[in-house]
Parts: structure tokens; sequence; C-alpha cells
């Protein structure tokens, strides 16, 4: 029976017919795996957690978020704020990019749990309309949590000029640091995408390790200036995904499908259709034989991160 598929942007068409197949495969609560390695650290990135309406793709519902989280210290997680240990020891890091407002509540409430977490800050909007002032970096602190720059601007590293991209990376770090009287160690670039040459820049400025935003578990400390990550969305929170790779330290595969996607699409195609991408998913799951997946991921290579 023909199925008629909606072409995703720059994808090959036979490795576009594939990682249709794949997603289709994927259940959300697909169990099945390629037999990787369940050592590691789950990083998750979450950002705007709300009470009032959820607006937006990455938004969370302040009721849901504590849910998974309860969910994942009832799995046994272990909350970790640090990005440069070593990944074997298997715990779990709760980062959250752009410092928004709602971001204060947040962190009292994750400390009052004994949750810790990385928040990553765009040091030029500190104090701007819907985001975090400078008090409230000072309390994220005092409240047992980790700052880390997440540039100065928010501006994706690839359209900043390069006579700029000092302050990206050293201004931003240095600002928080005089800021909060804390070491800022860790970078996460803004949308993910960063510049050629990335890794020995913040070597260079003092930072000793980056987080990304490719999906993936994080196994190996040679890594740690490109740690993939699990986003916290309400895709991947409500269908169990985010539960399986910080429990596990797995992705569902499901999600490696979803990652092919994601993977095979340019910086800016994947920028625009990350809320889509993230509804195709539940839009295409069906039943495919899990040696099937298997077959085709592996005949794609190394499974997307």
């Amino acid at each position: 029976m023909s199925r008629t598929r909606e072409r995703p942007p720059r994808l090959h068409v036979a490795r576009r017919d594939l990682v249709l197949a794949l997603s289709r495969a994927g259940a959300p609560r697909a169990s099945q795996t390629l037999g990787l390695p369940t050592t590691g650290r789950c990083v998750l990135i979450s950002h705007r957690v709300v009470s009032g309406p959820v607006e937006r793709d990455h938004d969370m519902a302040w009721s849901d978020f504590f849910a998974l989280i309860e969910t994942l210290v009832e799995g046994g997680c272990v909350f970790a704020p640090n990005l440069d240990a070593e990944p074997g020891d298997g715990a779990t890091v709760l980062t959250f990019d752009d410092a928004t407002s709602d971001h204060r509540r947040l962190a009292h409430a994750l400390a009052d749990r004994g949750v810790p977490a990385v928040f990553f800050i765009s040091a030029g909007l500190i104090g701007t309309p819907g985001h975090l002032d400078e008090a409230a970096l000072r309390e994220l602190v005092a409240g047992g949590h980790v700052i880390g720059s997440h540039g100065w601007s928010h501006q994706r590293l690839d359209r900043v000029p390069e006579k700029d991209l000092g302050r990206e990376i050293d201004s931003s770090r240095s600002f928080l640091e005089d800021l909060t009287g804390e070491p800022v160690n860790y970078f996460a670039p803004a949308g993910g995408i960063g510049v050629h040459s990335l890794a020995p820049r913040l070597r260079a400025a003092g930072y000793t390790a980056s987080r990304s935003t490719r999906w993936g578990i994080h196994r190996r400390i040679a890594d740690r200036w490109h740690i993939p990550a699990v986003p916290i969305t309400r895709v991947t929170a409500d269908h169990g995904w985010v539960a399986v790779a910080a429990t596990e330290r797995r992705l569902p595969v499901a999600m490696i499908a979803l990652g092919a996607v994601r993977g095979a699409l340019g910086n800016d195609a994947r920028t625009r259709m990350r809320g889509r991408l993230h509804r195709t998913a539940l839009a295409t799951a069906a039943s495919v034989p899990a040696s099937e997946i298997v077959a085709g991921i592996r005949s794609m290579g190394d499974p997307p991160a």
C-alpha cells in the first residue's frame, strides 16, 4: 500500500524514506535499542517552565515538569551540576537555557527538592524584560546551582562577526564570574550551533566543557567540548523518552529516528522545523518490527545523536 510522505528539505531521497520509516517505527514508548552501552551521563536541556499557558514548543507546564523530576528521582537518578566529570558515573545533569524570568522560582523549587542544576545565561540579556536580573543570578548560586555562559547576545555563533566572538565567549564568562563570584566553567552556544575551532577557543578562555543540543547520551570525556543531551519538551516527556534516557542512559528508537531527521537538516532548516519535527514523531508513529528498525539504523552508520 502506498504511503504519502512529506519531503523534509535537504534529505537524500533514500535516506529520507528510511528516516520516515524509522520514525513510524518509533511508537513513543518504544523500548527497543541497538545494544548500545548503558553507562554514561544523561544531560537534560530545558527552557521555560511555566504556570500559565504553554506557548512555545520547548515550554513545559510547571506541574508536568515536576512530575517528571519526581519520576526521575524515583527511578534512581542522581543529579549533579557539573559537566566536566567522567561520564561513567551515570549521573544526570539538568541544564536550563536562556535565564528566563520563570527560572527564579524554578531554581528555588529545585533547591527545595535537593536537585541542583546548571543555568546557562546570556550575559547581555541579564535584567532585560523576561529574563533574570543580577539579584536572581546570585540567588541561583546561593541555592546550590551552577552558572554557565550562553554567550553574550544569544545570537548563533555562526552569525556573529569574527571580531565579536571574544565578547560572546570570553567577555560573557568574565562578566558572569564578576557578578556571581564563582567560576564559570561551562558554555552552551545559543541554538546549539557553534563555529569552527570552538573547542580551542573555549579551552583558551578557561572553560572546561561545552554542552551541545545534539541528541545523545554523554559517554566519553573526550566529548566534553560537544556534550550530547536530551531535550525536555512536552513530546519527549509525555511519551517517556526523557525517563528512558535518564534512568537507562539510552535513547529510545523513536528518538534516534527523529534525531536522524534533525541531523540531516541544515542549521537553518532545523531551527525553523523544531516544533514540526517533534510533532512528526507522534503523527507518523506506527508499528514496524524492531529487527527492521535496527537493520535500518545500522545501515546508516552510527546512530545519530
